[in-house]
């Protein structure tokens, strides 16, 4: 990244994801560039990749492209105490995530926990919609209205309640 300098950074993203903390690092050192960052969602951008994604001054997603955003998985072994404690521990590490979300979306931070409890998957125009992405790739009629945005995100959590 230093090689870069100050030019303009693209980052190209087809990921299922992969570790959180991988992900993370990846959005903050992205985050503390100089530069601006341009990010394309070429085929799917889940997990941690929604979270790199989220480091973008512009996020692009092209035709038939998703976004998926959930909660932190992973693995406890031990008993009914370790279960517990990770559960606490699991939560904090859906709140980092979700203070990401947070930042970029603007989303009131209720719905992107709902969003993320549900395990989403959003196509190209629903990212747009609710503030994940700025624009879809060969379409012009993709908006970042704040109107259209809360009309969005409530369209989803109803859908999600029912």
């Amino acid at each position: 990244m230093r090689a870069i300098g100050n030019r303009d950074i693209t980052v190209q993203i087809n990921s299922p994801g992969g570790d959180m903390f991988e992900g993370i690092a990846i959005y903050n050192l992205l985050r503390a560039h100089p530069a601006r960052i341009m990010v394309e969602v070429l085929g799917i951008a889940a997990s941690a990749a929604s979270v790199i994604a989220m480091a973008g001054d512009d996020i692009r997603m092209g035709l038939g492209s998703f976004m998926m955003v959930h909660n932190a998985w992973g693995m406890v072994i031990g008993n009914r105490h370790d279960m517990r404690e990770a559960a606490i521990v699991f939560e904090q590490f859906d709140a980092a995530i979700a203070d990401i979300y947070e930042v970029r979306t603007g989303m009131k931070r209720s719905d992107i926990e709902q969003l993320m409890d549900a395990e989403t998957f959003m196509a190209a125009a629903q990212a747009v919609e609710y503030g994940f992405a700025d624009v879809v790739d060969d379409a012009d009629t993709a908006t970042h209205d704040a109107g259209f945005h809360a009309a969005a995100i409530q369209r989803l959590i109803d859908t999600i309640r029912s």
